[in-house]
């Protein structure tokens, strides 16, 4: 290493001046009489870079690095360090600018932190998993690495394409991105000011509901009674089936049910793990009659027991194949039960009833009076399924 420092030393830099700088013991810089505040930093290590020094607004020198010299031409870094210094003239901070960029959040380290902040808090746990699969399968692989503030509408436009081939994924997945991006924008978070999913259309979708007919409904009831006989082992399964047509309820808050949410006494169900807030309903007679009848020979905290001792009823599916199959209903799914139910009781009472018996959040004004609406929620959902519902109970009672 050269003993005398050449720091603060000025020439006209060529490609050949700078191979020939030789490394100190301390970091040095060449000055260019070209191009004013361009340099050539030297470290002891023999690592050479471009260099800008300028002023802000503000009188602060800044350091401003535009490369390592083996990756940039002389041509080139003094073309950059004009544009620069021309900036840094009107005012601007490249310097400021590009740290402020590099401290910008990705959008894949915003969704972590809207997972966290927001799904895992305030959405069940079946939501949660959902909204965790659409971001990781598809949004962060395409978009997680850029800045959640430079993503433009286009880029949202091109994800929705690739996915073309699952027009439903495509919608859930703008769905979800939308949401992350209006919590980002309502709290305040990461500088985010505009969300780009905001204005873009999802596929149409062909609707899937399917609503089960008044023969069809009494087929699905003759096998549930003849599998009882056939398969007495999968006897929760059918009780919890038998549930969903008695209720309309959502089939994951119908699994985690517990004795201690049933109150016989005051006629009222507590449905604790919802997709929104903890709800209740009240019985109606068949259900009643129905729950005490299971409750006869329960040995599980749970009313839809598991074969795993202490562990709910996971998914009822297997057996609602086998009674499809016997009652000549494939294709039919188990969501398509609450369909079915939700439908009757706006057909027999009114819309806001239906959500009371669904447990929809959308209509939660009507909420503030539950009390009467409640009873005429519960008389509504009797009286749309009172002939099924008291076959179904009836037919258990003649198996028990």
């Amino acid at each position: 290493m050269p003993s005398t420092n050449p720091h603060g030393t000025a020439q006209r830099l060529s490609q050949g001046s700078i191979a020939a700088l030789q490394p100190h013991v301390r970091d040095y810089f060449v000055r260019d009489t070209e191009v004013r505040g361009l340099q050539v930093k030297v470290t002891p290590a023999g690592k050479k870079s471009f260099i800008v020094r300028y002023r802000n607004s503000e009188g602060k020198e800044r350091k401003h690095k535009l490369s390592d010299v083996d990756r940039m031409n002389l041509s080139t870094a003094r073309r950059m360090a004009q544009e620069l210094l021309s900036r840094a003239v009107l005012g601007d901070d490249p310097t400021a600018e590009r740290t402020a960029r590099r401290k910008q959040v990705t959008l894949k380290d915003y969704g972590e932190r809207f997972l966290t902040e927001h799904v895992e808090v305030h959405l069940a746990p079946s939501s949660q998993a959902e909204y965790r699969r659409i971001l990781e399968r598809y949004v962060f692989p395409a978009l997680g690495a850029e800045r959640i503030t430079s993503i433009a509408r286009d880029e949202i436009e091109a994800l929705k394409r690739s996915m073309a081939h699952t027009p439903k994924q495509a919608n859930r997945m703008l769905a979800i991105t939308r949401k992350m991006y209006n919590h980002a924008i309502q709290n305040n978070h990461a500088s985010v000011a505009v969300n780009p999913v905001q204005f873009v259309k999802g596929f149409k979708e062909e609707p899937r509901e399917r609503f089960l007919t008044k023969s069809e409904q009494e087929r699905v009831i003759e096998a549930i009674s003849e599998l009882r006989e056939t398969n007495p082992e999968n006897t929760s399964s059918y009780d919890a089936i038998v549930f969903l047509f008695l209720t309309g309820r959502r089939r994951s808050e119908v699994l985690q049910l517990k004795w201690s949410d049933v109150d016989f006494e005051r006629g009222v169900i507590f449905y604790r793990k919802t997709k929104t807030d903890p709800q209740k309903s009240l019985m109606s007679a068949d259900m009643r009659t129905f729950l005490l009848d299971i409750r006869e020979t329960a040995s599980s905290e749970y009313v839809f027991p598991g074969r795993v001792k202490d562990k709910p009823l996971t998914d009822p599916k297997r057996s609602w194949k086998a009674i499809q199959k016997l009652a000549g209903l494939e294709g039919v799914r188990l969501h398509d039960i609450r369909h079915t139910i939700v439908s009757e009781v706006t057909a027999n009472s009114s819309l806001q009833n239906a959500a009371l018996v669904a447990g929809h959040k959308s209509l939660q004004s009507t909420m503030r009076y539950v009390h009467g609406i409640s009873a005429e929620a519960t008389k509504a959902l009797e009286e749309a399924g009172q002939k099924r519902s008291g076959m179904l109970a009836r037919k258990r009672k003649e198996q028990g």
